[in-house]
């Protein structure tokens, strides 16, 4: 009996050391990738100040909007205020199966409003759909799409005209957290998404990457959707797009310069719909995808689609900052039932990991800027990161849903 024992502690002792140089090895190439690429961010050019459009670039500016009456006034009240020419520029919105005032406040606004009922396709992907065929026959260089409760920088169009004289056919701006202190919650959001920002799109825009569409905040050139219509549906509609885009070799160009500022969530019951709808959507698409895209670009010599397939792969911090410490956790267990220089090994391995995974998320906290407020913020992120890692993982290993849900305001 206790041979018996010795041979099933050597045998889980196998597997578990097995999972763990797995998780190590899989765990440092994603943080060497993300390392890499804050370190162009942090070595880059600084912001610069583009010179305005000289060809009066025309633009749309659309507005899916799903019930939307608490907010959409002051939004358009904004983008009535841009610094660019009001005859260059029109504000749509799209009242999307709307059972409340949204259509009227709208057309009271002065935007053009475009009432959408379809009960059986629902969502954001169906609505921008539905939008952009039902303004083929406007006059327009370019569409911007900005979600109902964003603000936009006035000098916005200006800066899109800039990089769209030169070339820009896809742009995706810098989504900013408008409420960082609300509460740790959106603190943990607010610092999670810069890093996206600064550490992690804009340089790989620099670097001629991927760069996926993230939602809101970006502008469609007409000619690109005349040669690629909008047929995203999914509620992952941006990243399908994004897909569809690099699949023909067409880059999205990340625009550091232009801020678009929306409230992150704040209590529990936006962060789950919120993070929910992202994850089980990108995670999905990721598993169904990823690799498929980066085989394809690999055999078609299009690197951006293998860094687009890798992209898929690794977007989800909360799933690597999980993975960092279940690594940590088996190198533990592994070091306690297989004692040995292979087994101190993986442990030293691990914590180094882990201290690199902090330093990252520091990276984060000290560039969004640090006070006494935000430090007592800081002491309540545990919770927020234990809750989006365990959404992460059900999203993981669920199969997603195709049913759009609106955040709750």
């Amino acid at each position: 009996m206790p041979g018996f024992q010795m041979i099933l502690t050597a045998i889980v002792g196998f597997l578990i050391q097995g999972t763990c140089v797995l998780l190590v090895a899989g765990t440092a190439l994603v943080l060497s990738y993300y390392w890499i690429l804050a370190a162009v961010g942090l070595t880059g050019r600084k912001q610069a100040n583009p010179s305005p459009s000289s060809n009066h670039r025309t633009f749309l500016i659309l507005i899916p909007a799903h019930n939307e009456e608490r907010v959409l006034a002051k939004t358009i009240a904004d983008l009535k205020g841009l610094d660019y020419p009001p005859d260059l520029y029109k504000v749509v919105v799209i009242a999307d199966n709307c059972n409340d005032h949204t259509a009227r406040i709208a057309r009271e606004g002065g935007a053009l409003c475009l009432e959408r009922t379809d009960l059986k396709n629902q969502g954001k992907g169906q609505a921008l759909s539905w939008g952009f065929n039902q303004l083929a026959s406007e006059v327009f260089d370019a569409i911007l799409v900005l979600d109902a409760d964003c603000f936009i920088k006035p000098h916005a169009l200006k800066v899109f005209g800039h990089y769209l004289d030169r070339g820009g056919i896809a742009l995706q701006a810098r989504n900013v957290a408008s409420n960082p202190d609300d509460s740790s919650m959106s603190y943990a959001v607010a610092v999670g998404n810069l890093l996206e920002n600064d550490f992690f799109y804009a340089p790989k825009s620099r670097l001629g990457l991927a760069v996926l569409l993230r939602g809101t905040g970006f502008v469609l050139a007409r000619e690109i959707l005349v040669s690629f219509p909008w047929h995203a549906s999914s509620v992952t509609e941006d990243v399908e797009y994004s897909a569809c885009l690099i699949q023909n070799r067409i880059p999205i160009q990340f625009i550091p310069e232009v801020e678009v500022r929306s409230k992150f969530p704040t209590y529990a019951a936006q962060l789950d719909v919120q993070r929910k709808r992202w994850a089980e959507g990108n995670l999905g698409f990721g598993k169904k995808n990823a690799l498929k895209l980066i085989w394809k670009g690999f055999r078609a010599g299009n690197w951006r689609l293998v860094d687009a397939g890798w992209t898929f792969l690794i977007l989800s911090k909360p799933l690597v900052f999980s993975s960092v410490w279940a690594a940590l956790a088996l190198s533990i267990v592994g070091l306690w039932l297989m004692p040995g220089r292979g087994s101190t090994a993986l442990l030293w391995a691990s914590l180094f990991l882990a201290g690199s995974m902090l330093a990252y998320l520091g990276l984060g906290v000290y560039r969004i800027g640090v006070n006494g407020h935000r430090i007592k913020l800081l002491c309540g992120t545990p919770y927020v990161v234990f809750k989006l890692c365990m959404i992460a993982l059900q999203s993981l290993t669920g199969r997603g849903t195709e049913i759009w849900i609106r955040t709750p305001r």
